[in-house]
């Protein structure tokens, strides 16, 4: 009643207080998130797994530069690597500008999980939560064929798939992006000075396209560890400490971890009572609205730091979308709902329970889950401004009406 409206709500509980973390209306009810009927074909939709990443209509460049990675590396390469091959007709469709995955591919995914290491999420992916469907198909199977398809992807992604060495890999993978983000950016600024801006353009696309696809194939693997791990830590620890208690200490695991998730929570709460204090929410609700003008001493500059760390953070992974950076109404809107309570402080570590070498483990896949889309939206602002650049050329020789029509036109 409050918001008007059914909404989204995350939250967490730290054993001390219980968290919001956002809240944001519902876009889909609950019979449009599984849909057994969409035109053109009788396979069996879901929009989980997608709708939380691209909870608007997706733009056409956005999705047609998302789906080949979407189902190519999160989805088609484990199903190869299952060996299945009995999956006929697309693992992905847009109905009505949303996006959904097949069911049938989610069955084959967690096939072979047993029920102790199934992910606690995996039921949104079936009719009324019934993970027993993933039983159903013929594949994939313990045997031969698993064992020759499984040893042909680990030699290939080694690095990736090898849960003692993803986390390297995944620091590896970090700094090769920051260097590279430094070197594109500083080509999309010499674009314009570029005998073929276009041409200019396409190539940092291209390069930026081979990070992503680098990133998704370790974070592919970080997200299985994580989850598996996870279902390992709650189950060991409701083994010994009986099931509500389990839960508890694996909450409390999760919530010592430092992700980037955390950081940016702090900073923007941090942020949130810096504006408060300096009577500076006046200011944000005129930049909301779209006027301009100098707001309290300090505050601009507060704001500014902030966006200069986490401005390339979005709502959503569609490149139509503008980060916080490029659409400051939005972040200011955005500031004015963040609750001024300070963070509480850092308290001991509480006891786990778990083995060292678990622990440690998680920790690291924990931090991994989290890292990703922090750093994928690095590479898609920059993305962003590049696609607006090329559309700024094509506007002035008239091909279109307007930069932002280029999310109009597929990848």
């Amino acid at each position: 009643a409050t918001l008007g409206a059914p909404q989204d709500v995350e939250w967490a509980d730290d054993g001390a207080r219980l968290w919001l973390l956002q809240a944001r209306p519902i876009t889909a009810s609950g019979a449009e998130e599984m849909s057994d009927h969409l035109p053109g074909d009788d396979h069996l939709w879901t929009a989980a797994f997608l709708n939380e990443r691209l909870p608007q209509p997706v733009s056409p460049l956005g999705w047609s530069m998302l789906e080949g990675h979407l189902g190519r590396l999160a989805l088609g390469a484990p199903l190869a690597m299952l060996g299945v091959d009995d999956v006929e007709g697309p693992l992905l469709k847009l109905w009505q500008g949303h996006p959904y995955s097949r069911v049938a591919l989610w069955q084959r995914l967690y096939k072979l999980f047993p029920d102790a290491l199934l992910p606690e999420d995996a039921a949104r992916y079936f009719p009324d939560g019934d993970v027993a469907l993933r039983s159903a198909p013929r594949q994939p199977t313990f045997g031969l064929r698993l064992v020759w398809s499984a040893l042909r992807t680990l030699a290939r992604e080694f690095h990736a798939a090898s849960p003692l060495h993803n986390p390297r890999a995944w620091r590896r993978y970090e700094q090769k992006q920051q260097g590279a983000l430094i070197r594109l950016a500083f080509r999309e600024r010499e674009m314009a000075r570029a005998s073929d801006p276009l041409e200019a353009a396409r190539e940092i696309l291209r390069e930026s396209e081979a990070l992503t696809a680098e990133l998704l194939l370790l974070h592919r693997w970080s997200l299985l560890y994580a989850d598996v791990l996870y279902s390992l830590a709650r189950r060991w620890l409701a083994l010994r400490h009986g099931r509500e208690e389990g839960a508890r200490r694996a909450a409390a695991l999760t919530a010592t971890i430092e992700t980037p998730t955390v950081r940016l929570n702090r900073a923007l709460a941090e942020l949130a009572g810096h504006v408060a204090l300096k009577e500076g929410r006046g200011w944000l609700a005129a930049i909301a609205e779209g006027r301009e003008g100098e707001g309290p001493e300090g505050v601009e500059e507060a704001v500014e730091r902030f966006l200069s760390k986490y401005g390339h953070r979005a709502f959503s992974l569609d490149l139509y979308d503008a980060p916080w950076e490029a659409d400051r109404a939005s972040f200011a809107a955005f500031l004015l709902a963040v609750p001024t309570a300070p963070p509480p402080e850092p308290s001991a570590p509480p006891a786990i329970g778990l083995p060292g070498a678990l622990s440690a483990l998680l920790g690291d896949y924990l931090y991994l889950r989290e890292a990703q889309r922090y750093t994928w939206q690095q590479l898609l602002a920059l993305q962003r401004r590049v696609a607006l650049r090329m559309g700024a050329v094509w506007a002035e020789r008239g091909a279109l009406p307007s930069a932002k029509a280029l999310f109009g036109m597929t990848w």
